[in-house]
């Protein structure tokens, strides 16, 4: 059990280090860019597996979270001067403070329906924050002021520190899991997956642990609306609870499969070939992307319902038996 563990930790830390030194020998800005998105969109998957997969609540209301996040820390950043670094913990705090209100309606019931409850929440926060234009720039946004390389207000003049920020966020969302896993926390949501009346019947407090799980998703969520604000120096209504960010995490995660290694190996498939789409044809075939999203995770649920990750185990276990 030793040399396995051994054997493991390094092989993580050979992979780590790889993903450390592979940018330094790429050149080509599109490269970074494409794979800096495949990390933000692993870490979303991750953050939102935290209550989609292990507590089994497929929540379509993440956008709330990553719209408070971007949000929080820019308004900070444009009227008061505070870094987005601060910021980013600040607009953590409210996620979760806002994961626990629309946990205490939500959590009361089951199935699609609470997919469709916070799906209403996420549009219902998009028409809100057009409404208060004043403080959110209504339907044309906030954009964020460029103050040239300043490291110390989340803003870098190259890709580069962006990708390495994005890596650091993903290893914590990764280190996070990796300990949920092991906790009698995660047990419990396993079980609350598995079944919520025979959970309650052995002690388990359902709604309570459903409420935390939330609030945790929604905590880490929200550090990705802020990389988001500042990586792309914009944010508005329709990127931050837009449909299409709402079942991004969601159908990364079913393409991937549940687990600490799922979100990466979704977002990896799907990340380069939707951007590579809207690189090379235009923001007019963004809804390309989309339509691949839908068939692919059509097809992963018909064919390979616990998802690539899923199929890869099962493979390695009869080769190596």
């Amino acid at each position: 059990m030793t040399v396995k563990i051994a054997t493991k930790f390094t092989l993580l830390v050979a992979g780590l280090a790889a993903l450390c030194v592979v940018p330094l020998f790429v050149s080509d800005p599109t490269i970074i860019h494409i794979l800096i998105y495949t990390f933000f969109f692993a870490y979303f998957a991750a953050a939102w597996n935290i209550v989609g997969s292990y507590a089994g609540q497929p929540s379509l209301g993440h956008a709330i979270f990553f719209g408070i996040g971007g949000y929080t820390s820019s308004i900070l950043f444009i009227n008061y001067g505070i870094s987005p670094w601060i910021g980013m913990f600040l607009g953590a705090i409210l996620a979760a403070l806002a994961a626990l209100a629309l946990g205490f309606p939500t959590f009361r019931v089951r199935g699609p329906f609470f997919a469709f409850i916070t799906l209403a929440f996420t549009l219902l926060m998009s028409l809100l924050f057009v409404y208060f234009h004043d403080y959110t720039g209504g339907a044309t946004g906030l954009p964020v002021p460029l103050k040239g390389d300043a490291p110390h207000l989340f803003q870098f003049n190259s890709k580069l520190p962006y990708y390495y920020t994005i890596l650091a966020f993903f290893c914590v969302i990764v280190y996070v899991t990796y300990r949920l896993e092991k906790s009698k926390f995660g047990y419990y949501l396993l079980a609350i997956r598995e079944d919520e009346d025979a959970a309650a019947s052995v002690g388990v407090h359902v709604f309570k642990y459903k409420l935390m799980a939330a609030a945790l998703s929604g905590f880490f969520t929200a550090f990705l609306g802020t990389f988001y604000t500042q990586y792309t120096r914009f944010i508005d209504p329709n990127e931050a609870f837009g449909l299409w960010r709402t079942f991004q995490p969601m159908l990364i995660s079913v393409l991937g499969g549940p687990g600490l290694w799922g979100p990466l190996v979704g977002a990896a498939i799907l990340t380069p070939i939707n951007e590579s789409i809207i690189m090379f044809f235009g923001g007019r075939y963004a809804t390309v992307g989309m339509m691949l999203y839908g068939l692919v995770v059509m097809l992963i649920m018909l064919f390979m319902p616990s998802g690539i990750v899923g199929v890869l185990k099962r493979v390695y276990t009869h080769f190596r038996s």
